[in-house]
């Protein structure tokens, strides 16, 4: 579940970048990390309506697991971005 979890919210992810790739952002890290967040949603969304297995521990560990970490690939790459940005300008 948390591999399908995490595979539902890379499309997402593209999505939500492309919707929001525009809009300004004073702490990139910070926008990543609600971008990842919101593809994260995506994947528990996906999960929580085809995942036939309901047991408390199952949906507590594996599918709530997608959303920390979409944030944090989201946050990472966020930064890791911006930082390529920098050293590529200073090139210039």
């Amino acid at each position: 579940c948390w591999t399908a979890g995490l595979v539902d919210a890379l499309p997402a992810s593209l999505a939500t970048w492309l919707l929001l790739r525009r809009g300004f952002s004073v702490n990139s890290a910070a926008a990543g990390f609600a971008k990842g967040t919101l593809a994260g949603l995506a994947g528990i969304t996906m999960l929580e309506l085809h995942c036939p297995n309901f047991e408390a521990p199952h949906v507590m560990v594996w599918h709530i697991a997608v959303l920390p970490i979409s944030g944090a690939v989201g946050m990472l790459v966020a930064s890791k971005t911006r930082a390529y940005g920098r050293q590529r300008a200073a090139r210039r």
